[in-house]
């Protein structure tokens, strides 16, 4: 538990810091996106979130690691939420493509690491960039 709590502050503070350089979500997006390809490159592609890792074994069985998991998602959530908000998204269509990011970019993590590649990571941020842009725009 205390290992999902201490990466979910991590993660957070992560993507708190990218909200305020980055211009716009589709900004942060990518901007996140080489960094986690960064990590994971230079692990070698064996670390990846331990997050999803831990929950991925744990959850729902342990209902202190679950509960640990929806604080780490539920913050990470409300930064992109407030980014998508300040970016012109009405607050409900803002939370479901919060979640839309959160769970690519989750999956993308876990497809980078079976292949040894940022690739997924990069591609995922990258179309759902697109996918931002686009939507803000009408």
């Amino acid at each position: 538990m205390a290992a999902v709590e201490e990466a979910g502050r991590r993660v957070a503070a992560t993507v708190a810091r990218l909200a305020e350089e980055c211009g716009s979500t589709a900004d942060l997006l990518r901007a996140h996106a080489r960094l986690l390809a960064g990590w994971m490159r230079g692990s070698g592609f064996r670390n990846g979130c331990p997050i999803t890792t831990v929950l991925l074994e744990l959850a729902p069985r342990e209902r202190a690691v679950s509960d640990a998991g929806r604080k780490a998602y539920a913050a990470r959530l409300s930064i992109l939420r407030d980014k998508l908000v300040s970016d012109g998204f009405v607050r409900s269509r803002a939370e479901t493509l919060a979640v839309l990011c959160t769970s690519a970019l989750q999956g993308a993590l876990i497809q980078a690491r079976v292949e040894r590649s940022g690739r997924p990571i990069e591609v995922t941020a990258a179309e759902l960039a697109r996918l931002i842009e686009r939507a803000a725009r009408n």
